[in-house]
C-alpha cells in the first residue's frame, strides 16, 4: 500500500516516520500502537544483513526512487500530469507547470533571467534548448542547470503538497526555499582555491542578491 501511494505522490516524510514506527511496533509487540516494547531501533533493522540488521528497506529510500522516476516522467510524458494546484487550469501538460503557469513562471523568472538572459520566457522548449546551447563550462550555464533542476523539484514537491491538501506557500517563500537549495549544493561541493569553478558560489551571490 505504501509503495502504491509512493508511486503516484511524494508523501510527507512524517508520514513515513510514522508508518516505520508503526511497522517497528509491530514487529516487537504485534501491536502498530506500542511502540515501548522496541528493542531494537527500525534504522538498525534497516542495516543490510552482513551489517547486523534484517536487510528491510527503508520507506524513505524506497520513495526517494520513485520521485525520481515520478520526475522522470515529466521529461518523457509531458501529458501525463493532471490538474494544476496552483492556478486551477484543468488540462495540465508538462509545458504549463514548467513554466507556463503564473505561479511556476514567476519563481523561474525571477532567479533564472540573469543567467539564462533577458529575453527568457515560460516555453518549455525554449528554456530547455537554451539551457543546452549556453556555454557549457562557464559559471552561468553550470548555475543556470543547477537553478533549473532544483525549480523543477521544487514546483513539483509543492504541487503534491497542495494535493494532500497541506496549505500552500507563496512565490516569494519557495523561491528562498530553491535560493538555499542552490547555495546549500555548492557549498557542498567544496571547491579547492584555484579551482576552475571555486568562483560558483560568489557569481550565484551576484545574480541572486
Amino acid at each position: 500500500m505504501v509503495n502504491f501511494w509512493s508511486s503516484a505522490f511524494i508523501l510527507p516524510a512524517k508520514c513515513y516516520d510514522t508508518i516505520e514506527s508503526m511497522c517497528s511496533a509491530f514487529l516487537w509487540s504485534g501491536s502498530p500502537t506500542q511502540t515501548h516494547k522496541a528493542k531494537v531501533s527500525w534504522e538498525d533493522l534497516s542495516l543490510p544483513k552482513d551489517e547486523g540488521g534484517l536487510g528491510v528497506r527503508k520507506f524513505k529510500d524506497t520513495a526517494r526512487t520513485f520521485a525520481l522516476k515520478l520526475i522522470w516522467r515529466l521529461f518523457t510524458k509531458p501529458a501525463s500530469l493532471w490538474g494544476c494546484g496552483y492556478c486551477g487550469e484543468i488540462n495540465e501538460t508538462r509545458e504549463h507547470l514548467f513554466f507556463a503557469c503564473p505561479y511556476s513562471y514567476t519563481i523561474w523568472e525571477s532567479l533564472a533571467r540573469p543567467l539564462v538572459g533577458r529575453n527568457i520566457n515560460p516555453d518549455w522548449e525554449w528554456t530547455v534548448n537554451r539551457l543546452r546551447t549556453m556555454g557549457g563550462k562557464s559559471l552561468d550555464s553550470i548555475l543556470a542547470r543547477m537553478l533549473f533542476q532544483t525549480t523543477v523539484y521544487y514546483i513539483w514537491k509543492e504541487r503534491n503538497s497542495r494535493r494532500h491538501r497541506q496549505g500552500g506557500i507563496q512565490t516569494d517563500q519557495l523561491r528562498r526555499f530553491i535560493d538555499k537549495a542552490v547555495r546549500n549544493r555548492i557549498c557542498s561541493l567544496r571547491y579547492a582555491h584555484g579551482h576552475k569553478l571555486e568562483g560558483l558560489l560568489r557569481r550565484w551571490f551576484e545574480v541572486t542578491l
